[in-house]
């Protein structure tokens, strides 16, 4: 009498022996490569076609407002601040020296840009425009 252990090794044994074999071919009712490719005469198969899909409640989002045109105000300020920094980190490309004075302009012009930019921003989108969920 052989013991269960000693069954079940002789099955281990002959399913890995039989990895390297091919199966014999089976009929199958899956469709193969080959007749699964639409012909170009038949047009796409019933669960392809676009029509043939029911509508999943997908939400369209409305078109994105035009991007807003630039104040002159912003421009300035934002020149400020741009001016502001060759003085301070490169006063010779404007014709400047390393004077303290020049020092003090530019953390000026620098530091007043960067006030006026963020004073002027706004707290919130304009209530006509409709932009969906907000969170």
């Amino acid at each position: 009498m052989t013991s269960p252990d000693r069954d079940e090794d002789e099955l281990f044994k002959q399913i890995v022996a039989g990895f390297g074999d091919v199966p014999e071919a089976e009929p199958s009712s899956r469709p193969t490569a080959e007749s699964a490719d639409p012909q170009p005469e038949e047009g796409l198969p019933g669960w392809l076609e676009p029509d043939a899909l029911a509508d999943d409640g997908h939400y369209v989002p409305p078109p994105p407002p035009k991007v807003p045109r630039f104040r002159v105000r912003t421009i300035a300020a934002t020149l400020m601040v741009l001016l502001g920094l060759v003085i301070l980190f490169a006063p010779g490309v404007v014709g400047l020296d390393n004077s303290s004075i020049y020092l003090l302009i530019g953390l000026m012009l620098a530091g007043g840009g960067a006030g006026l930019l963020i004073s002027w921003m706004r707290d919130a989108p304009p209530d006509d425009v409709d932009d969906g969920a907000v969170v």
